[in-house]
């Protein structure tokens, strides 16, 4: 099952790698502009390169549909921001979780950040819905929103991805788990240097 891409195991035998026709999802004719360019200003993200993460993301998901038995046993949230692939959320296995990567990685060559449990997960997606609602409204009203920052939840865990200013993320991360109380907190924000509004690597 997939969610918003819920996904699940394909023997790696019957996985036919191909190489990724270029840095850009297969059968796009979408490219990132130039990253020198891209990562100017935080509040400033190109067009060309939202675009671009939409269509990875779409890509990734697509891929993944494409094998049933990966899609019925994991549980795979799909996000991308700056050229970078998440993975969130669940497999049943280490090869799931592994299956998980190796076909993201037949779309594109952008970096991917495998960060799927293993296991037979059953998280409460009510709870999980709210504490996510509860998490976007909280960053729509703090000083700390920009669309540079996206959030997910999945089994009471809060995952945060894109990129903040470097010197408010500690003040961020203690504010946002206060919200959340109990549950945990995993941050894949990419720290911004304020001086020249880019991010760092």
């Amino acid at each position: 099952m997939m969610t918003g891409c819920t996904s699940p195991e394909v023997g790696r035998s019957s996985t036919q790698k191909t190489e990724p026709s270029g840095n850009y999802p297969i059968n796009s004719n979408i490219k990132p502009a130039n990253t020198a360019t891209s990562k100017a200003s935080i509040s400033e993200r190109k067009f060309q390169n939202i675009l671009y993460d939409s269509k990875l993301a779409k890509a990734v998901k697509n891929e993944i549909r494409k094998h049933p038995y990966l899609s019925q046993h994991s549980q795979i949230l799909i996000l991308t921001f700056d050229q970078e692939v998440y993975l969130i959320g669940s497999a049943e296995s280490e090869s799931l979780k592994s299956e998980a990567e190796d076909m993201t990685a037949m779309i594109t060559h952008d970096k991917i950040h495998n960060l799927l449990l293993v296991g037979e997960i059953k998280p409460d997606r009510a709870k999980d819905l709210w504490l996510e609602t509860k998490v976007k409204t909280w960053l729509v009203s703090s000083k700390f929103y920009t669309s540079s920052i996206q959030a997910v939840c999945f089994n009471n865990t809060v995952y945060l991805i894109g990129a903040a200013e470097e010197n408010e993320i500690k003040t961020l991360h203690s504010q946002l788990q206060a919200l959340i109380s109990t549950a945990t907190l995993s941050s894949q924000l990419k720290p911004i240097i304020k001086e020249s509004r880019s991010w760092k690597d």
